[in-house]
């Protein structure tokens, strides 16, 4: 093998360091100098002086494109508490009902709604300690003219409760002059005897209508619309009954009490009191279309 020739080596090294020396400079660390430029001022952000303008389309887009915005969230609307001394009387006013409403606000008036109907008793109580009420949406100060609630005509309603329902008694017991109760000893088994006995009530015109408070609707519905003298239906909704009574007669109502709110049967028992009855003849006249 051959021998690599120093002299030869040392030529080669020496003929590298030269062109080194022309492209670089001197490499040596005394002769190397490093130019320093001062600052040329403070980034402010603005990019509009340079020719990429990626940037600033960005920043538009966030400011201009309102999918990139975060939304303005309104103040939330404070709804102030409603005062309950201002709340009126609704529906059937008892006389427990003026009772409690003077013993928690005494120094305010009291008021009853448009439609709110005083009980008999609740009559006596005012007459007694000579209260003044005033009807809601009249002048201030002006007084209400006191009155017991009145059925549509002066014959009574025939009631009939099955089981014991703590709202139907204190109703019963408020308008018991304007009540005729049919057996309090029947039971659900002998429904259909109960509606047989208003059957023949409304055939001798002793009543005016008929209310009864089941825990079956549905059967009480079915057994009272067999009857000749009777045209029943069952409601939760006083303004659907108002108007089941006015454009279809109706004579009985059925309440479902296990599953009506305590408010409810009473505004469906003053409804049904109250509201004018009487079928309109085209609906008459479909109905004996039927049965023909």
């Amino acid at each position: 093998m051959n021998k690599i020739d120093p002299q030869l080596v040392k030529l080669i090294a020496d003929q590298v360091m030269a062109a080194l020396n022309l492209q670089g400079g001197n490499t040596s660390p005394t002769s190397q100098q490093v130019t320093v430029h001062p600052p040329i001022g403070t980034c402010t952000g603005d990019y509009s002086k340079f020719q990429d303008d990626a940037q600033p389309q960005v920043v538009n887009n966030l400011v201009q494109n309102p999918a990139h915005t975060k939304p303005q969230q309104s103040s939330p609307v404070v709804k102030l508490p409603e005062d309950p001394a201002a709340k009126p009387l609704d529906g059937f006013v008892t006389a427990d009902d003026l009772i409690m409403k003077l013993r928690k606000y005494p120094n305010h008036p009291l008021v009853l709604t448009a439609r709110a109907k005083l009980t008999p008793l609740a009559v006596d109580y005012v007459k007694e300690k000579q209260l003044v009420l005033q009807r809601q949406g009249t002048t201030a100060g002006a007084s209400e003219d006191v009155s017991p609630v009145k059925t549509n005509d002066a014959k009574p309603y025939a009631w009939w409760t099955e089981g014991f329902c703590p709202v139907v008694q204190k109703l019963s017991n408020e308008l018991r002059s304007n009540i005729s109760f049919v057996s309090a000893s029947k039971g659900i088994a002998e429904l259909n005897e109960v509606v047989k006995d208003m059957d023949q009530m409304f055939e001798r015109t002793d009543i005016s209508g008929a209310i009864i408070f089941a825990t079956d609707a549905a059967k009480a519905v079915l057994y009272a619309n067999k009857c000749k003298n009777i045209r029943a239906a069952f409601s939760r909704c006083p303004e659907s009954l108002e108007k089941a009574k006015r454009e279809l007669g109706i004579n009985l109502l059925i309440v479902e009490y296990p599953y009506t709110p305590a408010d409810r049967i009473e505004s469906l028992t003053e409804t049904m009191m109250a509201s004018t009855s009487g079928p309109q003849p085209i609906v008459e006249k479909q109905i004996q279309e039927l049965l023909r």
